[in-house]
């Protein structure tokens, strides 16, 4: 995923016409337990305000039709997650991919996925915080999914709204990682640059032969 995201970067860097877009959003989260060993007690929302910036591909290459012309682009967030106390907050970069489908005149579903990395600033302690059994290193993985809609405005700006399954873990590099996972409501606002591609280009079009994409 990351060297898919980072050779698709430098080719749309390439193209000066690669339309980019500017994204700026907040969400409403709750921390999920998901192990009835899960220490802590969740009874606050969390939060998180995010800052997105994303290219489309530049349609020259066969993947790039193969992979229905994503966007790929970067985002940065700042989560403070509700019980602050026991688990404190988060700063995350995280790299991504978004397709687009059923494009409407008004409103464009999409689907966004991304994995990156980041700091988490309460982690497990015997002594301070032994009930945060959740997390327990400073550096951790940061996994989203992402499915919402795109209310397309008047001129260059959109609204988006979306629901997320958020992850935040060490990969079982040191106990105890049960993980932190997150439900999130997104609403959130986007200035887009006119496209280079066609609309139908850009919309996702499943094919009607199965076909095979296998890169290491």
């Amino acid at each position: 995923m990351t060297t898919v995201i980072a050779d698709v970067i430098t080719d749309t860097l390439k193209v000066p016409n690669s339309p980019s877009n500017w994204e700026i959003s907040g969400n409403l989260a709750r921390i999920m337990p998901h192990r009835s060993y899960f220490l802590a007690e969740v009874d606050q929302f969390s939060g998180m305000l995010e800052l997105d910036w994303s290219k489309q591909v530049s349609g020259k290459k066969a993947w790039h039709k193969m992979m229905s012309y994503p966007d790929l682009g970067i985002s940065t967030g700042y989560t403070r997650f509700g019980n602050t106390d026991i688990f404190g907050s988060a700063v995350g970069i995280l790299p991504f991919m978004r397709w687009h489908w059923k494009k409407r005149e008004r409103r464009t579903m999409y689907l966004k996925f991304g994995f990156g990395f980041a700091y988490l600033t309460k982690r497990f302690n015997e002594l301070e915080n032994p009930t945060n059994n959740a997390i327990s290193t400073a550096i951790n993985n940061y996994t989203r999914l992402e499915f919402g809609w795109e209310h397309h405005g008047k001129g260059r700006w959109s609204i988006l709204s979306s629901i997320s399954a958020i992850h935040f873990s060490n990969a079982n590099t040191r106990q105890p990682n049960l993980g932190l996972n997150l439900l999130a409501i997104k609403v959130g606002f986007r200035r887009k640059h006119q496209s280079t591609l066609s609309e139908l280009e850009r919309t996702f079009q499943p094919a009607k032969k199965w076909q095979y994409y296998i890169r290491p």
